[in-house]
């Protein structure tokens, strides 16, 4: 994402081995910075500069401190800037590279994965805190939540689903830690928001060698609904 500002911003989809791209759907959740406590909904929205590249061999992201208290926090975010041409993806934990944010503990960051040239630029990272469980934002019905550590490549069984209770029409997902070295990144794939279910699979660069199998990862998540009838 660029220019971030007012009302629009722009959009690219980008290959991290620079193949051409095109026909890919994208969900998008856009939140003012601030933080929220409607009643209905609990959560902020952030943004910082990062000079930080996490890689294959170094998982660290950057501490965060939280603007309200959550029992069960969900981060979703992206990479909010194109300083640097070369690809990077968004990635959160709480401090220790396998496990989702914590209630005490939020780092965030970009990562590289397996790309042989780990150096980026400094970009702006953006993400959305929310506390698990479900409410209303407006005309928006939302569920937000970390899903189970089943998720593997999207080479392998993918879909891995994810059962949400009721139906959604769109969704936005981020990695919630990061199991193993190698780096990768949630995707929608299969039917995506199939009723009530979430399919996903986590995909992985091919810079380094071809192959795109995980082990089991496990992804944060916002599902939304309009409910305007």
């Amino acid at each position: 994402i660029r220019n971030a500002a007012g009302n629009q911003f722009d959009i690219r989809m980008q290959n991290p081995s620079a193949a051409a791209l095109a026909g890919y759907a994208v969900n998008y959740l856009v939140v003012e910075a601030g933080v929220y406590d409607t009643g209905t909904a609990r959560f902020e929205a952030g943004h910082f500069p990062s000079s930080l590249t996490d890689e294959n061999n170094s998982w660290v992201g950057q501490p965060r401190d939280y603007q309200q208290a959550y029992t069960s926090p969900v981060v979703v975010g992206q990479v909010m800037s194109y300083n640097d041409s070369r690809w990077s993806v968004f990635w959160a934990s709480d401090g220790n590279t396998g496990n989702p944010p914590s209630a005490s503990s939020l780092h965030v960051g970009k990562h590289v994965a397996e790309d042989t040239d780990a150096s980026r630029d400094a970009e702006t990272l953006g993400y959305i805190v929310f506390e698990s469980g479900s409410g209303t934002i407006g005309e928006l019905d939302y569920q937000a939540g970390v899903g189970a550590n089943i998720i593997e490549g999207i080479t392998e069984n993918a879909p891995y689903n994810y059962p949400l209770g009721r139906p959604f029409d769109s969704a936005v997902v981020s990695s919630a830690g990061m199991n193993g070295t190698n780096g990768g990144w949630p995707v929608m794939v299969g039917a995506q928001l199939d009723g009530d279910v979430l399919g996903l699979a986590v995909d992985e660069d091919q810079i380094g060698d071809p192959e795109r199998l995980r082990i089991t990862d496990q992804a944060a998540f916002v599902a939304m609904v309009s409910n305007v009838e």
